[in-house]
């Protein structure tokens, strides 16, 4: 399988750590380890994390890697990424 990531998700991503680098570049660089790491877990791995909708409508799962929240769809040939939010800040699905 693979990584395939929606340009609003990767948009998320770049923002988070363009944000995080002007304050404490190791930081910047620990969370896009950490996220590439459990991206990968969640490739290779048959784990899923809890249901839920996007203010879109979009049916998704997520999977936290604080201070994320990685919203993704799996799918028969990849795992599509399609936000990655800080938890910090208002959420972006619904009950």
């Amino acid at each position: 399988m693979a990584i395939v990531w929606t340009a609003e998700g990767a948009e998320d991503f770049l923002a988070a750590l363009t944000y995080l680098r002007k304050r404490n570049r190791a930081a910047a660089e620990r969370s896009m380890h950490e996220v590439n790491a459990a991206l990968q877990r969640l490739d290779e791995l048959p784990i899923d994390g809890p249901e839920g909708q996007l203010s879109s409508g979009a049916l998704v799962r997520s999977w936290p890697v604080p201070p994320f929240r990685v919203y993704y769809q799996r799918r028969s040939h990849d795992v599509l990424i399609l936000r990655l939010y800080d938890q910090r800040r208002e959420p972006i699905e619904r009950e």
